[in-house]
């Protein structure tokens, strides 16, 4: 299950964002048949 969060400070100078998109990547991998490389670059790219 993929997730993202995101979080500020109260004076709104500061902002956060993690992503855990693995299901994604994965599904796009075996969708387009990539390499190991590939895959990163294409993880990189939809996050």
């Amino acid at each position: 299950m993929d997730y993202m969060i995101r979080a500020m400070d109260k004076k709104k100078t500061f902002r956060l964002f993690m992503v855990r998109s693995t299901d994604t990547v994965e599904e796009a991998r075996r969708h387009h048949n990539t390499t190991p490389t590939a895959s990163a670059a294409l993880g990189r790219t939809l996050t």
